[in-house]
């Protein structure tokens, strides 16, 4: 009987010493500071004609409750729908963190028309969080709040 106490004693003791160093992680950054921004490094710069360019987004924030991410798309050409489709219309973060991608597939017009830029402006979500990133000493710049993506023409 003795025996069975000092197992029960021993598990209960091990049980609080498990759960009482589960390692609590801090938020990086204030709340103040979550933001939304493009990560650069690894959206694509260039994408030809018939293939579909990835530009990714970056939630920086504690988890939580779900972010919907809006922007706009701005480009070079006189007519933007002859060249690329943009398939997503917002973004959604369903935990409030992570990365989500805006796909742009383009399309090959058949004409040696050039090269097209598009622009994509990040414009508001609905957790308020900033749009781009704060950078320099001051962290008073923003970056990252839009991106510039080029549609190689493959007719010339």
């Amino acid at each position: 009987m003795k025996n069975i106490y000092k197992i029960i004693i021993i598990s209960l003791v091990g049980i609080f010493i498990a759960v009482g160093c589960e390692k609590i992680e801090p938020n990086i950054l204030p709340a103040s500071d979550y933001f939304i921004a493009i990560d650069a490094l690894k959206s694509d710069e260039a994408v030809l004609e018939k293939k579909t360019g990835k530009i990714l987004v970056y939630c920086a924030a504690a988890k939580g409750n779900p972010v919907t991410v809006k922007f706009q798309v701005e480009d070079s050409s006189t007519s933007p729908s002859s060249y690329y489709q943009i398939l997503e219309s917002e973004l959604y973060f369903p935990e409030g963190t992570g990365y989500d991608t805006i796909h742009v597939q383009t399309i090959d017009n058949d004409e040696e028309s050039g090269n097209t830029y598009i622009w994509v402006t990040l414009t508001g979500n609905d957790a308020g969080y900033q749009m781009g990133m704060r950078k320099g000493p001051d962290h008073d710049t923003i970056v990252d709040a839009s991106y510039k993506l080029e549609i190689f023409d493959n007719d010339d």
